[in-house]
C-alpha cells in the first residue's frame, strides 16, 4: 500500500515538473509555474519522496520557480585559487543564490577496485 502511494506520487510529482517545462516554454505564466512547485513541495513532504539531484537544482525552493540557465536564472562556473571548483546559480526572480560544488562522481566499490589494482600492480 505505502509503495503506491510513493509511486503515485512520483508520477504526480514528474508530470507537474514537466507541465512547468510546458508551460515556461509556451505561455511563461510564473504564478501558474509557482502553484506547479507547490504542489510539488507538498507531494514531496507528505511522500517523503527523494528527488533526482538534477531536478532538485533546477528549482529555486525559496520563490518556487524553476531555475532554467539564462531564461529564470544566470548560471557560471567559478573556482580559481583556493576554492573548489563550483558552479553558482542566481535566481532572476529572487535573487538567491546556490552553489554547487563539482565533486568526483565515482563510486566507492570503483574507487575500491582502483586501489585493489594499484596494489597488485605494486606487489
Amino acid at each position: 500500500m505505502k509503495s503506491n502511494v510513493a509511486a503515485d506520487g512520483l508520477k504526480r510529482i514528474n508530470f507537474l515538473y514537466q507541465a512547468c517545462h510546458l508551460v515556461l516554454s509556451t505561455s511563461g505564466d510564473v504564478e501558474l509555474i509557482r502553484y506547479y512547485v507547490k504542489e510539488m513541495k507538498n507531494i514531496i513532504n507528505k511522500t517523503l519522496a527523494r528527488l533526482a539531484p538534477d531536478v532538485k537544482r533546477s528549482i529555486c525552493w525559496k520563490c518556487n520557480m524553476l531555475r532554467i540557465p539564462s531564461i529564470t536564472s544566470k548560471q557560471r562556473v567559478c573556482g580559481q585559487g583556493r576554492r573548489a571548483k563550483h558552479t553558482v546559480i542566481t535566481c532572476l526572480q529572487c535573487g538567491s543564490i546556490k552553489r554547487f560544488v563539482h565533486r568526483d562522481q565515482t563510486l566507492y566499490i570503483e574507487q575500491f577496485r582502483h586501489q585493489n589494482r594499484k596494489d597488485e600492480g605494486q606487489g
